[in-house]
């Protein structure tokens, strides 16, 4: 006669397959990584496409950059009308002379791309020439994807007609939710190379901390900005690292890295340069930090280090004017083979921002480009415009951390210092872009704050929880070495 299983051996079979699980997710660091970067994918798409976490206000969270947005919703319509090479391919605006203020002008590219504007003959398209606009050629791709997938399930009767209208006016809405799913995908590989760096509590820390910062937020699903494209750079620098492993000594190897570092670093530039100009320092630098924290990590050489760097430097120059060839071009198209207005126009996007005589530059800008670097390095140090936190909580008590962990000889503390070389280095990011682009940057103040998070913020707030969690094992090893029973003799 076969017993029953009771309670009692259901609970131990429980516990045994608990414990079983419990022990495979602690040994089994690959899973570990799976489930953190699946789960971070996910939650930095909702964030960055729904303001899921609601950091960002509503108004905020809705109308930022929405008038940069709408030069890329315009050319979609002007692609999707049947001109896709007319203006050669540039993004712009559709204007007339009934639209007096800029909000109307902003939105009516929306309502023309939903429908909701009807009489596109009636509008004149305005080019916009400070970019490439290979965002628009990205996005166009995806458009008519969607458009093709929603006629066929029109054609096969899927839904009824008045849920394929709805879907139509809100499409802008299903490309916002794309970008955010590629922008997310690199904020979370990057986010994974801090969990196999530096374990899983710190890159648990640094989720939730990205996810509550409102900058990234806000930028994550804009259809111009794609904020995803300044961090391609470092992201694949620092894949690269890790795959080539610590194989500092060989040289071959060293030599092969560095070739491979150039090549990311020109194809990352002339990706972003593509699709805007805007804080190409922070980007190259941004890379570079990677660099940094694996020369020191490895102890490469200073001169082996310096190499390197300017390595990189070289390969963002050439993507850099591979980008502006293809610019030229586009404008030279554009002006109907007139070189000279195609090199001004192309001159102009630089001289608008860059340092030099304010008399010749553009009224936005004139007043502030010859202003005191330092007094705009003061404004984003402690500027609290919609911060949280304000950046300056974080940033200058782990500048005085990095100083420490730099100081000290003890075998532990010195397992920190690359980390603490990178965070230094990663200053001159957002540094630079302040300084040389200082124009921009104090009229900008509504934009150029996210640089801190480029990649100076996710480098300190690293430094802090590895410095703490260090200094909490040291504490509770002591307490626990003086609690302990003394151990009988003979």
């Amino acid at each position: 006669m076969t017993r029953s299983p009771s309670a009692l051996d259901f609970s131990a079979c429980l516990f045994r397959v608990l414990s079983a699980g419990t022990h495979r997710w602690r040994t089994c660091s690959r899973l570990r990584l799976l489930v953190f970067g699946v789960s971070s994918w996910a939650l930095l798409t909702l964030n960055f496409g729904l303001n899921l976490f609601s950091m960002a206000n509503s108004v905020w969270f809705e109308l930022h950059q929405r008038d940069s947005e709408c030069l890329v919703v315009a050319r979609l319509v002007a692609d999707r009308s049947g001109s896709a090479g007319s203006h050669a391919g540039l993004l712009g605006q559709y204007t007339n002379a009934t639209i007096l203020r800029k909000r109307d002008q902003v939105e009516t590219q929306y309502r023309l791309y939903t429908g909701l504007e009807t009489g596109l003959t009636n509008f004149t398209f305005v080019p916009y020439t400070h970019q490439v606009g290979l965002q628009a050629v990205l996005l166009g791709d995806v458009d008519r994807s969607v458009d093709s997938a929603l006629a066929h399930a029109a054609s096969w009767n899927l839904a009824r007609p008045k849920y394929f209208v709805k879907i139509q006016e809100n499409k802008i809405v299903l490309l916002q939710l794309v970008v955010a799913a590629v922008n997310a995908a690199i904020f979370s590989t990057l986010l994974c190379w801090f969990h196999l760096e530096f374990g899983s509590t710190t890159a648990w820390i640094l989720l939730p901390l990205t996810l509550l910062s409102p900058w990234i937020t806000v930028f994550g699903r804009n259809l111009y900005w794609i904020i995803g494209s300044w961090y391609l750079p470092m992201v694949a620098a620092a894949l690269l690292c890790r795959w080539l492993g610590s194989g500092s000594t060989d040289a071959l190897r060293q030599t092969v890295l560095v070739c491979l570092l150039a090549i990311t670093m020109a194809v990352g530039v002339l990706f972003k340069s593509t699709m805007g100009y805007e804080f190409l320092s922070a980007v190259v630098l941004a890379q570079m930090s990677i660099v940094v924290y694996y020369a020191k990590l490895w102890r490469w050489s200073w001169l082996r280090l310096l190499v390197s760097l300017l390595v990189s430097g070289i390969a963002s120059i050439g993507g850099f004017g591979a980008a502006l060839w293809i610019h030229y071009h586009k404008l030279l198209h554009l002006s109907g083979g007139h070189s000279t207005e195609a090199i001004q126009s192309l001159t102009t996007f630089v001289s608008d921002r860059a340092i030099g005589d304010a008399s010749s530059r553009a009224a936005e800008y004139g007043s502030h480009v010859s202003g005191n670097p330092v007094l705009v390095i003061l404004k984003y140090v402690f500027g609290v415009w919609n911060l949280f936190p304000p950046f300056f909580i974080f940033l200058l008590p782990t500048v005085w951390v990095a100083v420490q962990v730099l100081r000290q000889k003890d075998s532990l503390t010195q397992g920190l210092q690359p980390l603490a070389w990178a965070y230094l280095f990663s200053w001159s990011a957002p540094l630079s872009w302040f300084v040389a682009a200082r124009g921009h940057s104090m009229v900008h103040t509504h934009i150029n704050y996210v640089l801190w998070h480029l990649p100076t913020m996710f480098f300190a707030l690293a430094l802090l929880v590895k410095w703490s969690l260090l200094h909490y094992t040291i504490r509770w090893e002591i307490v626990r070495t003086r609690l302990a029973p003394p151990c009988p003799r003979g």
